[in-house]
């Protein structure tokens, strides 16, 4: 059985066009004609997905107080989110604002009394390691029922070395112990001044 056009690889409906093109005139206009009905169709569902997540991004930001213009624009300043309602759906949002580098210059960022959770933690810690928080100096985590798991994965984007300017982490009334402590600890000491 033959797969479809809009089930094969984008690097294959590439080669498509550029070889229609190559045989056909205007060769823009053709390989756009060829590709572009059937790219959509074949990405129908990523579009849909992106619109979903842009809503929601503006839903969430209009809770917060702010606007997708502001965020998009780099802010400069602190963002005090805390208290919105944020879940660990919207935190896989907080990571992709974090993933785009759009959070670069923030030097403080308070996710205070939310409900985030480890889920939530670890889609952003995971964000975190990107290294696009150049200026963060402030996190506040305090009451998101966070555990130490959440603690663990936050541990490793420190250990990467992309929260190299962190100098405050508020963290208190979660459900964190001493595992979650060590881990977070030891994440926090220079590999080469442990004993071997």
């Amino acid at each position: 059985m033959r797969a479809s056009l809009s089930e094969q690889p984008f690097d294959v409906l590439q080669l498509l066009g550029a070889t229609l093109s190559q045989l056909l005139a205007p060769m823009h206009l053709t390989a756009l004609a060829c590709t572009c009905s059937t790219l959509g169709r074949a990405l129908a569902g990523a579009v849909q997905e992106l619109k979903r997540d842009h809503r929601m991004l503006r839903a969430m930001l209009t809770r917060c107080g702010t606007t997708l213009g502001f965020v998009a624009g780099g802010p400069r300043v602190g963002l005090m989110w805390g208290g919105k309602s944020i879940d660990a759906a919207e935190s896989r949002l907080i990571a992709m604002l974090v993933q785009s580098g759009a959070l670069s210059h923030v030097p403080w960022l308070s996710l205070n009394n939310n409900n985030i959770g480890d889920g939530g933690l670890s889609s952003i810690s995971v964000a975190f390691r990107a290294g696009r928080l150049a200026q963060l100096k402030e996190l506040s985590l305090s009451r998101n029922q966070l555990s130490d798991l959440a603690l663990a994965g936050l541990a490793g984007a420190v250990a990467s070395g992309a929260l190299d300017t962190l100098l405050t982490l508020r963290l208190s009334c979660n459900q964190i112990g001493d595992a979650g402590l060590s881990a977070f600890a030891r994440a926090l000491q220079p590999t080469a001044d442990l004993p071997t």
